[in-house]
């Protein structure tokens, strides 16, 4: 390779040294395409390099709002539809609802609200996936986290 010349392919009789220099071409050429300039990087004369950087910043903000409103009274109402409820059943879980109602109205801590929701959400587990999601959905309301 000549810097005045380039490269004198006549003069490059073997097929590994053709390979290598189309290789070092085509990641050239692809360099350039990115805006890469070879040019200031080779030379060994010049120690600071022209080549251009570009400094990106990429803000994202996501925000996500769940909202799960539900009242006790739509609550229990949804229980009496549930198929797959006994009547028993669907009464006795429409008094826990009525305990978690009166557990939310009650002027004490966070934590100690907590404790008494506790053991209606173990109750509550055992009945079924749409009555654990809808009663979760009450509970959540309430707002008993920190």
């Amino acid at each position: 390779y000549n810097k005045e010349f380039g490269y004198a392919y006549d003069l490059i009789n073997d097929r590994e040294s053709l390979i290598h220099n189309l290789k070092s071409f085509k990641a050239k050429l692809e360099g350039f395409l990115c805006d890469f300039h070879f040019d200031s990087l080779n030379d060994s004369s010049n120690n600071s390099s022209n080549a251009s950087i570009n400094n990106i910043n990429v803000n994202i903000e996501n925000s996500n709002v769940l909202t799960v409103s539900i009242t006790f009274e739509e609550a229990k109402k949804k229980i009496d539809d549930m198929p797959g409820l006994t009547d028993a059943e669907a009464e006795e879980i429409k008094s826990k609802i009525d305990e978690l109602e009166k557990i939310s109205k009650e002027n004490i801590n966070k934590k100690k609200k907590w404790e008494k929701v506790k053991p209606i959400i173990s109750f509550i587990i055992d009945k079924g996936a749409d009555v654990a999601i809808m009663i979760m959905g009450l509970i959540l309301q309430m707002r008993l986290g920190a």
